[in-house]
């Protein structure tokens, strides 16, 4: 395999890698701790009721908030859990795309699955920042599942060049 072929696959690897974390980011964003906060204004004597934090400068006499901490950590794990099936369902069909192309273009369809890979690893790297019971088991069938296309598509290569 010529150098060229390489610098490609590898190019192609990234540039699909980073398209797919760049578009699961931009068309579904993680929860903002902002979103879970409800701003109030400081009392007469310019401090914030118990259980409230600062927003701004309290002697000011700006404003105060109140954050549902709970609230947004759920939430955060419910995106985890969701971009974890997101990224494994993308890396899954870029896997069986790129395997469409490695017979004819073996530095492109190389790419291709390798993108998916690590589209694949991302997820799982998501998914085990907030693991839950229910998170473990999808990453387990995922993971058969993933391992079991990767075999099947090497397998399937080297009888068809064989």
């Amino acid at each position: 395999m010529k150098a060229t072929n390489i610098f490609f696959g590898v190019g192609i690897a990234f540039a699909i890698f980073f398209l797919v974390l760049s578009g699961i980011n931009t068309f579904y964003p993680e929860p903002k701790y902002e979103d879970f906060c409800e701003n109030f204004d400081a009392n007469a004597t310019g401090q914030c009721e118990f259980g409230f934090e600062p927003r701004f400068d309290i002697e000011k006499g700006d404003s105060c908030r109140k954050c549902d901490y709970e609230a947004h950590q759920t939430a955060l794990s419910d995106h985890k859990k969701d971009t974890f099936l997101i990224k494994s369902i993308i890396a899954i069909i870029i896997m069986i795309i790129g395997s469409l192309f490695i017979r004819n273009l073996t530095s492109v369809g190389n790419g291709i699955i390798v993108s998916g890979i690590a589209t694949l690893i991302s997820g799982f790297i998501d998914s085990f920042s907030y693991g839950t019971k229910e998170i473990g088991i999808l990453r387990f069938l995922v993971g058969v599942i993933a391992t079991a296309l990767l075999i099947f598509l090497a397998v399937r290569f080297y009888i068809k060049k064989g």
